[in-house]
């Protein structure tokens, strides 16, 4: 486990799963309790051109690297990854910033 994943607040599941061509999508849930998930947030990334071309394991890689930036950019720092085909579910770590934006927007309301 890497120094930033020890130093993360909460955690979450990360779905990582193509929507489109050369684009794709990452749901965040708050797995909690058997049977008391929580949906998170959506983000979403693009691939760029060459990699839509590529199949296989060239392709996965892409789509790691890419979800990863963008789970990076956003507060979350991947821990594990299962899966193939451009589907993954991706243990994540949340950075001490983005569970404070978490919690604002749960109980500024």
């Amino acid at each position: 486990m890497s120094a930033e994943a020890r130093e993360c607040k909460g955690w979450a599941t990360a779905y990582v799963h193509a929507t489109g061509p050369g684009e794709c999508s990452i749901d965040l849930i708050d797995e909690g309790a058997p049977g008391n998930s929580t949906f998170m947030e959506a983000l979403s990334f693009s691939l760029p051109a060459e990699v839509e071309a590529s199949t296989g394991t060239e392709r996965d890689a892409r789509v790691i690297e890419e979800a990863t930036a963008e789970l990076a950019d956003c507060g979350y720092v991947p821990v594990s990854w299962k899966g193939v085909d451009g589907y993954f579910i991706v243990e994540v770590g949340i950075t001490d910033w983005k569970m404070d934006e978490l919690w604002d927007a749960l109980y500024s309301q």
